[in-house]
C-alpha cells in the first residue's frame, strides 16, 4: 500500500512540473491561461485526488468504530468471565 502511494505522489509530481512547463503566462504576473484539456485534466486530478481523501478519512473512521466495538465486547467477555466474586 505504502509504495503504491509512494509512486502515485512521484506520478503525480512529475505530472504537475510536466504540466507547469506548458502552462504560458500572460500580460500581468500570475495570470495563467492553459488550455481547455489542460484545464479539464487537472480538474479531474483534482477530483480523483479528492474522492481517495473521503474514502481514506471513511475507512480510518469505519476502524475507530470497529476498534471501539471489539474493546467494548472484549470488555464484556472479561466481566462474564471473572464474573462477580460472589
Amino acid at each position: 500500500m505504502q509504495d503504491t502511494e509512494t509512486s502515485s505522489i512521484k506520478s503525480f509530481v512529475l505530472w504537475s512540473q510536466k504540466l507547469s512547463m506548458l502552462l504560458v503566462f500572460g500580460g500581468f504576473f500570475g495570470q495563467v491561461f492553459m488550455k481547455e484539456w489542460e484545464r479539464q485534466l487537472l480538474q479531474d486530478l483534482l477530483h480523483q485526488e479528492v474522492l481517495r481523501r473521503i474514502t481514506l478519512l471513511q475507512r480510518w473512521f469505519r476502524c475507530v468504530l470497529c476498534r471501539r466495538q471489539f474493546l467494548s465486547l472484549r470488555q464484556a467477555a472479561v466481566i462474564i468471565q471473572v464474573g462477580d466474586g460472589a
